[in-house]
């Protein structure tokens, strides 16, 4: 079963890396939501289904950092340390949280759970840009 895991891994790793990331062009979440959605309707099995979601995932990834400098950007001063800490103890909780959806879904038969953990990935980073866009609407 691990061995499996492992081949599995390394087989989605080498199609992300090979694939054109489309969702990089996209400079919100709503957009990337949009366009994931689309990926997953064309997506006719996991592995593409995975590629959609890292994709995702990676242009996401980009828009909460670009999100997180805004947000630097405008706070008052006295709020940066505490959002500088929240910021630092939601990156612990994503990588706790990869880590836990990875123990639950090795468990299960199959490798759905791949795509799925993906997705959560995404899901939680869409989450925190959301939060991110609040405060900068608080400030700017």
């Amino acid at each position: 079963m691990k061995n499996l895991y492992i081949f599995t891994l390394l087989l989605v790793s080498c199609q992300i890396l090979n694939a054109q990331n489309k969702f990089s062009n996209y400079k919100t979440i709503k957009e990337i939501d949009v366009a994931l959605e689309k990926c997953y309707n064309n997506a006719d099995n996991t592995n593409l289904t995975s590629n959609c979601a890292y994709n995702a995932s990676d242009a996401a990834d980009k828009i909460l950092n670009q999100l997180y400098k805004k947000v630097l950007g405008v706070v008052n001063p006295k709020f940066k340390p505490v959002l500088i800490n929240s910021q630092r103890q939601w990156l612990n909780y994503k990588s706790n949280d990869a880590k836990l959806q990875e123990e639950l879904y090795t468990a299960s038969p199959g490798t759905m759970w791949i795509p799925t953990l993906a997705h959560r990935t995404y899901e939680l980073i869409k989450e925190r840009c959301e939060y991110l866009e609040t405060i900068l609407v608080r400030f700017e």
